[in-house]
């Protein structure tokens, strides 16, 4: 088969893109064509290496185009995906502990921080005593130093997709955070199922900003002058300055995405007016609460695939302390000490 059909796997109509419209501009522009051959390549190459249905695979290494086409090439596979960070320095530990059956490298040799490149090699290889997947999760990710794995089932991850409504058809969106957060590959899912074209270097023409609050102070010193008609921060706290010198340079209020890697993402200011200290107005679909000052996410099954209790869903503490504002918003009190990852 020479491209993912929209029947093959629960996340294929994401890259049923017209042929020759435009998926993501690195350097160059990349079709929707040149995706999917590149998907479906990927796929018969894994395949041949005995990667398959319930196959756990651990993925990292350079930020590319490749590492999308890689992950969706797995998924397509039917494999459970252990996302790596490139900020986990305890690589070697946690692929001890979780023992999964593949590793997929992405790239070889050391990289500038924060580039991000078009293609890349990639190196497979079977690790010895691998298990297999024991949970219907489809991505895994870890936090920097605890190693906490976190879980995504595709209805997690589609749902969340279509909730987001930031992104508009023929949108160009600057994706101005790390796929291996959870904010920056739900940004891309979500730019994909809306119609817009992915951004991953500053450029002009760009229609839409979704970042981190450091990808926002820099581009308030920027050389490049973007058109932007939306910009939302996600995965910390964006500071009072940084808001307001964006505004003044290009016109727009940064907006609030917040969520964590176990929830994805709760609720939004899309367009800025609520200020950085809340979090905006939960999202539909997702149930919260607070219980003396924290905020709780109600999910339907635990997000923790290798943790063994009781368990199974409900409410779910985010341990950071808010309050609801008379707007219905979630205002911020603090947020937890966690990494960049759940942030």
């Amino acid at each position: 088969m020479d491209a993912v059909s929209a029947e093959s796997w629960w996340g294929a109509e994401l890259l049923g893109g017209a042929d020759d419209a435009v998926w993501a501009v690195a350097a160059s522009p990349v079709t929707y064509a040149t995706t999917r051959a590149r998907v479906a390549g990927l796929a018969r190459v894994l395949r041949a290496q005995g990667i398959g249905q319930d196959n756990t695979v651990a993925l990292h290494g350079t930020a590319s185009l490749t590492q999308l086409w890689a992950l969706f090439a797995l998924w397509s596979l039917g494999a459970q995906v252990l996302h790596v960070d490139p900020g986990v320095p305890e690589r070697a530990e946690l692929l001890a502990r979780h023992r999964p059956q593949f590793q997929v490298v992405i790239g070889s040799g050391p990289r500038a921080p924060g580039r991000f490149v078009d293609e890349c090699g990639v190196l497979v290889g079977r690790l010895p005593g691998g298990r297999s997947a024991v949970s219907e999760h489809c991505l895994v990710q870890f936090t920097p130093g605890r190693l906490a794995a976190v879980g995504r089932s595709p209805e997690s991850l589609l749902s969340e997709v279509d909730r987001l409504a930031l992104v508009a058809p023929g949108d160009a969106v600057l994706v101005a955070t790390r796929l291996t957060r959870f904010a920056g590959l739900a940004f891309t899912l979500h730019t994909m199922a809306a119609g817009g074209s992915l951004v991953f270097t500053p450029a002009t023409g760009v229609d839409v900003v979704l970042g981190e609050p450091a990808a926002f102070a820099a581009l308030v010193d920027a050389e490049v002058r973007l058109g932007v008609r939306l910009a939302v921060s996600a995965g910390g706290v964006l500071s009072q300055s940084v808001y307001d010198d964006f505004a003044a340079r290009y016109g727009v209020l940064v907006g609030q995405a917040y969520g964590t890697a176990e929830t994805g993402f709760v609720a939004t200011d899309a367009r800025g007016r609520l200020g950085p200290g809340s979090l905006g107005v939960p999202l539909p679909g997702v149930r919260t609460r607070v219980i003396n000052g924290v905020l709780e996410v109600h999910l339907a099954r635990s997000p923790y695939p290798f943790t063994h209790t009781n368990w199974r869903g409900g409410w779910l503490s985010t341990l950071d302390a808010v309050h609801i504002d008379h707007s219905g918003a979630l205002a911020l009190g603090r947020l937890a000490e966690r990494d960049a990852l759940s942030a």
